[in-house]
C-alpha cells in the first residue's frame, strides 16, 4: 500500500483515531489465530498468537513479506556504549536475525537488507524493500543519549499514516507486555531539531514502515533488558507485525492473497 506523503502534519481522521484506539484496547478481532499463554520473560506473560493463515498452504511460500533492515553496519558502527563493550550495528543485526526467525515461524516472508557486517547506504536499504515489493518495512536501531534517558521509541512518517501508526502501536504494546524501561511513544518525524523531517527510510519507502529504537545503548538498564529479553522482544515485534498485516487485510488496505478454500 503506497503512503501518501504530506510535509505538514495533517489532522488524523476520526475514523482512523477510532480504529487505532480499538487496536490498542484490544477490541478488534483480527484474522484467524490460535491463542496461547507462554511465560516469555522471567515471570511476565505475553499473549502469543499463531498466524498460520499467512501461509498459502502446507509447504508453500509465504504470501506476505516484510523487509527487516538492521541499521548501520560495516564502516558505520552506529552508537557505542560508554564502556565501548556494545556497538549498535552488532545489536541491530543480532535482533534483526532473531526477528527474521520469529516472522518465518508464523508464516511471514522476510527480506533482509544485510545478514552480516556490511556497509549499506540508505538508498540501498530502501531499494531492497522496494525491489522485493515488501508489504511492510521495519528498521532496527538502538538509541543513544546522555546515559540517563532510557526506553523504547518508534518513529514513523510525520504525516502519521494510519497503518504506520497501527504498526508502531501494535509493536509497542507487545514490547510493553514483555517489559521495557519506558514507553517513549510512537512519534512522527525524526529526532532532529527540524520539524516535519522524516527519517530517510520512512520517507522513501512506499509500504508502511517504522524505525524501531530498542532502548538506549548508553543506558545500563536498557542494555540489561535488551540482553535478557531480546528473543522475547523479537517475538513481540513479530506478533505486532502480524497483527498489522491482518488488520490491513480485514480493512481492505492490503490484498487478501490467502486461499480460504478447503
Amino acid at each position: 500500500m503506497a503512503k501518501q506523503k504530506r510535509r505538514l502534519r495533517p489532522w488524523v481522521p476520526v475514523a482512523a483515531l477510532f480504529l487505532i484506539g480499538m487496536l490498542m484496547a484490544g477490541l478488534v478481532a483480527v484474522g484467524v489465530w490460535a491463542v496461547s499463554q507462554a511465560d516469555l520473560s522471567g515471570g511476565r506473560n505475553l499473549e502469543l498468537k499463531t498466524y498460520s493463515n499467512f501461509y498459502g498452504g502446507t509447504g508453500e511460500a509465504p504470501l506476505y513479506t516484510v523487509c527487516v533492515d538492521a541499521g548501520h553496519g560495516g564502516e558505520d558502527s552506529g552508537a557505542v556504549s560508554y564502556d565501548t563493550q556494545r556497538v549498535e550495528k552488532t545489536d541491530n543485526l543480532t535482533f534483526a536475525l532473531l526477528l527474521r526467525q520469529e516472522l518465518r515461524e508464523i508464516g511471514i516472508g522476510v527480506v533482509m537488507t544485510r545478514t552480516d557486517d556490511t556497509t549499506l547506504s540508505l538508498e540501498q536499504r530502501v531499494n531492497t524493500a522496494q525491489a522485493n515489493q515488501c508489504d511492510l518495512y521495519i528498521c532496527v536501531h538502538r538509541n543513544s543519549g546522555n546515559g540517563v534517558t532510557g526506553g523504547v521509541e518508534i518513529w514513523i512518517d510525520d504525516d502519521m499514516n494510519t497503518w504506520e501508526m497501527a504498526l508502531g502501536s501494535n509493536i509497542m504494546a507487545r514490547l510493553e507486555q514483555v517489559g521495557i524501561q519506558e514507553n517513549l511513544g510512537v512519534k512522527g518525524g525524526s529526532a532532529g531539531e527540524e520539524e516535519n523531517v522524516d527519517y530517510y527510510v520512512n520517507s522513501h519507502t512506499t509500504m508502511p514502515s517504522c524505525l524501531l529504537e530498542l532502548g538506549y545503548i548508553d543506558n545500563v538498564e536498557d542494555n540489561s533488558l535488551f540482553t535478557r529479553y531480546q528473543v522475547q522482544y523479537a517475538q513481540a515485534t513479530a506478533q505486532g507485525i502480524a497483527a498489522t498485516l491482518d488488520q490491513m487485510i480485514q480493512a481492505g488496505a492490503l490484498e487478501d492473497r490467502r486461499d480460504t478454500t478447503e
